[in-house]
């Protein structure tokens, strides 16, 4: 099963970092999913291990938060995407018996029946194995799982190349990309994967001079670590030179890559809205 292209808005929501702690209040992150859905927004994506591990909290806060935005007589026109195997960034299961409990408790986070994508994030290649796949495509029959998906940065996409339940690829758009990692999104693309598109941002120039906020805490900890990392620690992508704006490289994604679809993760309202107005969504247009 694939999904219909023409149900997929060019622009779609990250309902993760900030949105996934207590640093960015609850009504705000509905808010702006609220917002975006006004905007013709189709796309909202989240995971598990999108959520403020402070405490030692076990719920992912960006689902519970997505599940409250999205109302009941909507959902139909909706596509929730979310991910399965990582316990943390850190700490992962593909167990069949794994992927399903991770599934059945996102959707009751989620408050829905079904996903549209069920992403699996981190798997090798050539390490799937009969029993996983079984596992998938029983969730997929069951009526939970629309689609499943692939989620990664590198060859473990070209999975999607072995097996014909990856119908979907969610993968970097960004202005940095080397021309293998292109070529592989064209190659997924010609074979009737669908594309979403991340990090689109990246290597972009950021405000010298940002508000302070809640949500700027969540960022400047994560700039910390960041720089924390090993000094070995390889670096995947130079940044371009000179930087390009954050415009520049949203369109880079939408027209150059192709992706269906564009995932960003905002805090703002009015940067939302730019966006959207860029993937030409204005109430419900803007279709991929």
């Amino acid at each position: 099963m694939t999904l219909d292209i023409s149900q997929i808005s060019r622009l779609g929501f990250g309902v993760s970092g900030p949105h996934g702690s207590h640093f960015f209040w609850k009504r705000q992150t509905i808010r702006l999913i609220r917002e975006a859905v006004e905007l013709g927004v189709t796309v909202f994506d989240t995971a598990p291990f999108y959520r403020d591990d402070l405490a030692g909290l076990q719920d992912s806060l960006a689902e519970l938060r997505l599940g409250q935005a999205i109302r009941s007589s909507e959902r139909e026109r909706l596509i929730l995407t979310t991910k399965i195997g990582a316990k943390s960034l850190a700490k992962q299961d593909f167990s069949p018996q794994a992927i399903e409990d991770s599934l059945n408790a996102s959707l009751q986070r989620l408050a829905t029946d079904y996903v549209d994508v069920l992403f699996v994030q981190g798997v090798a290649r050539y390490t799937w194995t009969d029993p996983q796949i079984t596992k998938l495509e029983n969730l997929v029959a069951s009526g939970k799982v629309r689609t499943i998906g692939l989620s990664g940065r590198g060859s473990e996409l070209d999975a999607a190349f072995d097996r014909d339940i990856f119908t979907t690829v969610m993968a970097p758009v960004h202005v940095s990309l080397m021309p293998d990692e292109l070529e592989r999104l064209k190659k997924l693309r010609d074979t009737g994967r669908i594309i979403f598109g991340i990090e689109s941002l990246f290597g972009t120039i950021r405000s010298t001079n940002p508000q302070l906020s809640y949500a700027s805490l969540w960022y400047l900890a994560r700039r910390l670590g960041r720089h924390m990392r090993p000094a070995n620690a390889p670096v995947l992508h130079a940044l371009p030179d000179p930087p390009v704006s954050p415009a520049d490289a949203f369109k880079f994604a939408l027209d150059d890559v192709h992706a269906h679809c564009v995932l960003t993760l905002t805090t703002k309202s009015a940067h939302l809205r730019a966006n959207a107005q860029m993937a030409g969504l204005d109430a419900g247009h803007g279709r991929a």
